[in-house]
């Protein structure tokens, strides 16, 4: 699911990026929640990339990035679900090896990896941390998510029943002040606030690319 807003420059790499892994419909939906742009017709350049392989949707009227990244989990159909933002991409693997996660160790509630960021012109600026030094489960995740931030949303593929148990999103207590506006996902706050983070598995290699921007609205998850 890729909720999408004024970033028409960099959603034809995104959705290049996840074409080039597409298992097939039977397999994977793939569309775009668009949340009212007002910068390009993306109706029209979904269109023309996914030639009827990308579905399509956009919000009545701008409705913010919280209700927008909901409407993705209402929209999507999948077992398994990933959000992955309009101006980010997979590298070739990800899904792949995030399936493979899920059917090595069945009991988990989501599948992560590590992600790099690079600016708005493709050049490296840095990645994050691995947590462990091979593919596996994560230890002591609950206490170690709690302490630091250290997942981001796009680098996560969650089950569908985890999103429904958990309630999709929330908004943090940094938006109400308004000094922010980010929606947060629920599979990275409530389940610190439950104390019961779903079993995590994890992969070393870094298999998403965030896009640093001018004003990106990042490092501000709540601790």
């Amino acid at each position: 699911m890729i909720p999408a807003y004024n970033c028409a420059f960099f959603l034809k790499e995104t959705l290049l990026s996840v074409l080039a892994q597409d298992p097939g419909e039977d397999q994977m939906q793939i569309e775009v929640v668009d949340d009212a742009s007002t910068d390009a017709d993306v109706a029209g350049l979904v269109a023309t990339l996914g030639k009827g392989r990308v579905s399509y949707y956009r919000q009545p009227h701008n409705v913010g990035s919280l209700r927008n990244f909901e409407t993705c989990l209402n929209r999507s159909r999948g077992y398994l679900v990933h959000l992955l933002h309009g101006d980010d991409r997979v590298r070739p693997g990800f899904y792949t090896k995030m399936g493979s996660l899920f059917e090595a160790f069945p009991t988990i509630g989501a599948a992560a990896c590590r992600y790099a960021y690079i600016d708005a012109w493709g050049n490296d600026r840095q990645c994050s941390d691995p947590e462990r030094p091979d593919d596996g489960l994560l230890d002591n995740w609950l206490i170690r998510i709690a302490q630091q931030d250290r997942l981001q949303y796009v680098s996560m593929v969650v089950k569908r029943s985890v999103y429904e148990h958990l309630g999709g999103f929330t908004e943090s207590p940094m938006a109400k002040t308004g000094k922010c506006g980010y929606a947060l996902p629920a599979i990275i706050r409530l389940p610190i606030r439950r104390k019961c983070w779903p079993s995590t598995a994890d992969v070393r290699n870094p298999l998403v690319i965030r896009k640093l921007q001018r004003g990106m609205r990042c490092g501000i998850y709540v601790r």
